[in-house]
């Protein structure tokens, strides 16, 4: 059992089943009581992993935070997250004891990281006409690229995916 979900929905006037509210459990988060945040608008998400890749999974949430602002979406639009990974394999290296916390906020997502190889904010912006491949700010105590070697399988593979050719955001990063 890798996954727990569960949604809170309601009748429209016209009749449609609506999904207001949903928390999906990953991992060793699953279980227990629920949390407060269930009677929170959107979709949740909480979990706790050894592992998990999210080189495999980027084009997909690019596609999800892109879309325009007001458009009309399928179901629950992400409201926030409580993730933490024994190992997180992102854009092409692993991350080690990573706790990440994000929240919806007017269309951007903004993060809280804390890991052995990074501490700090960001703040996830999606594709505008000044950034038409997103924006991440981010303001870091620490952070530590190059630590081990990298994943060059997973970043082999990235480069051959068009979703993400030339799809790097506009990055302002800064780091103590």
């Amino acid at each position: 059992d890798v996954l727990d979900a569960t949604l809170r929905q309601r009748t429209g006037a016209d009749g449609r089943v609506v999904t207001e509210r949903g928390l999906l459990e990953l991992g060793a988060a699953r279980g227990g009581a629920l949390p407060a945040r269930l009677d929170r608008p959107g979709l949740w998400v909480r979990g706790s992993l050894q592992t998990a890749d999210l080189d495999r999974w980027l084009a997909d949430l690019k596609r999800e935070f892109d879309a325009p602002a007001g458009a009309e979406r399928d179901g629950l639009s992400l409201s926030g997250f409580d993730l933490e990974f024994g190992t997180l394999n992102a854009f092409g290296g692993n991350w080690h004891g990573l706790k990440a916390a994000g929240r919806s906020a007017g269309g951007d997502l903004r993060l809280a990281l804390d890991g052995r190889e990074i501490e700090g904010t960001a703040v996830w912006s999606p594709a505008a006409r000044d950034h038409p491949n997103g924006r991440v700010v981010a303001r870091l105590a620490r952070l530590a690229i190059g630590a081990e070697e990298r994943d060059a399988g997973a970043r082999d593979a990235l480069q051959g995916d068009p979703e993400l050719a030339s799809a790097w955001p506009e990055l302002d990063i800064a780091a103590d």
